[in-house]
């Protein structure tokens, strides 16, 4: 009997733990060390950290601190026939009232745990309620009823076993990126933000670089418009430059299942960057200078954070193993080259730099939903390096863009063989 799989429900084997929030309007609770998770966070698989944070005297104020490796679920706020977040905290965290802490009891282990309401979001899905609003609610009262079949304990480790190690890997992917692209704009920052080599040139310091690079670099620095900049640089505005071209506006029906896919705000990580799942397949129609390609910059034109994270953030687009065609929705701008001065991985690691976020927000308005300014990118003005220099940067980061990219193909293959796998393992098939 102990190998035999049993019918159950999540009520005899998980207590759920609520959230809570201390007053907002009391600045002693917040800005400490402790991550606050609330649904903005709740992102990805796993939490590394939290967008807000609380204090020793927040803390207190929370009513819950809970340790690392936390299964949380998001139980109101989520849009309906959206995704419902089920994730993992990697810290200990305190979180809100809109997420509940799933905690093992004993019989059900809790690498387990997490795979199992993964494998159940169809039915979750299908009991989230909308109360009459745009956002959905998760009943706990209904979630605790959620059906089961659940293993032997050996059964259990060996099936967390296996979806763990692709988890694992998929982590350590995401990582090799993150790596490449810090990379990637650390340089950026030190020859063309910081303009370390021509600074150590003129004190009379190495550079570090080899010799043909090194020989690019002027010894130093003169004024401009911008302030110091290397000698013989010069400075222009982007819309010399580049052009934008705004993507497709597209009604709900033409979201159906295509080889087609729209690049949507979705497809924007806070703070920049692009995420692949964030694509919504598309049936209808679009003209040619709105497809986009693997490499392109694209630039999201509108936003719905509050906290401006999204808009005037550039993103590389990177190919996708599930759609043929790429196309822009109507809240984004595809960035192209005018000229062959700037590159386009130029132009993105000039996005991410403090200058370029406050010179957008500038021409952010806006209260619900932020709208950036057409004008926002062409009047940008920045310092124009040698040809020779930006060729040899743009070589190096197309290095790394290409490595990232291969490494995004593999982890849509992993996480695509774990959707397969999740519902044959978890059912017992």
């Amino acid at each position: 009997m102990e190998n035999e799989w049993r019918n159950s429900k999540l009520s005899e084997y998980v207590t759920l733990i609520s959230g809570g929030t201390p007053s907002k309007s009391n600045p002693d609770y917040w800005h400490g060390t402790t991550p606050w998770i609330s649904a903005k966070d709740m992102k990805s698989f796993r939490i590394e950290d939290s967008i807000d944070h609380l204090s020793e005297l927040g803390v207190q104020e929370a009513t819950r601190i809970i340790p690392p490796e936390t299964v949380l679920i998001l139980v109101r706020g989520m849009t309906l026939h959206n995704d419902i977040p089920i994730c993992k905290t990697s810290l200990a965290s305190a979180f809100n009232q809109d997420v509940k802490a799933v905690m093992p009891r004993e019989g059900l282990l809790a690498p387990y745990l997490v795979y199992l309401l993964l494998a159940n979001k169809p039915y979750l899905l299908s009991i989230v309620d909308s109360a009459g609003h745009g956002t959905g609610r998760l009943n706990t009262d209904t979630l605790l009823e959620t059906p089961f079949l659940l293993p032997p304990l050996p059964t259990q480790k060996a099936i967390a076993h296996i979806l763990g190690t692709l988890d694992d890997k998929i982590e350590l992917l995401r990582q090799m990126n993150e790596t490449l692209e810090a990379m990637a704009r650390a340089l950026f920052k030190s020859w063309f933000v910081d303009f370390d080599p021509v600074r150590k040139k003129a004190e009379g310091l190495q550079t570090g670089l080899p010799p043909e690079i090194d020989a690019l670099f002027p010894d130093s620095l003169e004024d401009s418009e911008l302030g110091e900049i290397p000698k013989g640089w010069t400075t222009d505005v982007l819309g010399n430059h580049f052009s934008i071209s705004k993507g497709v506006s597209y009604k709900s029906e033409e979201l159906a299942e295509s080889d087609t896919a729209l690049i949507t705000l979705k497809s924007f990580n806070r703070g920049g960057g692009y995420r692949n799942d964030g694509l919504k397949s598309y049936t209808g129609k679009y003209k040619e200078s709105q497809v986009i390609l693997p490499g392109d910059v694209v630039m999201a034109f509108t936003d719905v954070t509050q906290a401006a994270e999204v808009i005037g953030r550039p993103a590389i687009v990177r190919s996708s193993s599930k759609y043929k065609n790429l196309v822009a929705s109507l809240d984004v701008g595809i960035i192209r080259p005018k000229t062959s001065s700037l590159s386009t991985s130029f132009l993105y690691f000039l996005g991410n730099t403090d200058e370029f976020v406050a010179h957008t927000y500038s021409f952010t308005s806006g209260t619900t939903v932020l709208h950036l300014s057409k004008e926002a990118l062409p009047s940008f003005q920045t310092v124009i390096p040698p040809k020779r220099i930006i060729l040899i940067f743009s070589k190096f980061t197309d290095t790394s863009m290409k490595s990232i990219n291969q490494n995004e193909q593999q982890i849509d293959l992993l996480r695509m063989l774990k959707d397969s796998l999740l519902p044959k393992l978890i059912s017992g098939d």
